[in-house]
């Protein structure tokens, strides 16, 4: 599958996803989970999709941008994890290592992704994403409680 077919299917399940959750929802609750979707998916990924460019208003430049960013970030992160490698059959040492260096990774593409927008898309950024929401580690469960 090619990055633009991952990005179009990644795109239909989350227009399914948003679908399904809005009739849940009520509206507080349908903006706060736009803002955790947008903070989950990280700076990079949201800002190559089409919602996120139209409401930021990225030019083509920009968006060229991020797509070498984009690019960029795939290759490195290929190659921490060479290919026929089955996570599962790594040790917990070097699949934590691993998990480390993603994390890193995805801060930086992070940051150099914001830095591609100007001051009123960082702000309107901003603002789309709320309060920050610090999700569990890969990997593990949060604490039932009571448990």
């Amino acid at each position: 599958m090619t990055p633009a077919d991952r990005q179009k299917l990644g795109e239909k399940v989350q227009a399914l996803q948003l679908k399904a959750v809005t009739d849940v929802l009520d509206t507080p609750q349908l903006a706060r989970y736009k803002q955790l979707v947008l903070q989950q998916q990280g700076v990079l990924q949201a800002l190559s999709g089409k919602d996120t460019a139209e409401t930021l208003q990225l030019t083509d430049d920009q968006k060229t941008k991020i797509k070498d960013l984009q690019a960029k970030a795939r290759e490195k992160q290929q190659s921490l994890v060479p290919a026929g490698t089955n996570i599962r059959d790594m040790s917990a040492d070097d699949r934590q290592k691993m998990m480390t260096q993603i994390q890193q990774l995805r801060k930086d593409n992070d940051a150099a992704a914001l830095a591609v927008l100007n001051e009123s898309q960082t702000k309107k950024w901003t603002e789309l994403t709320g309060k920050p929401f610090k999700f569990p580690a890969f990997g593990q469960r949060p604490a039932r409680p009571g448990a």
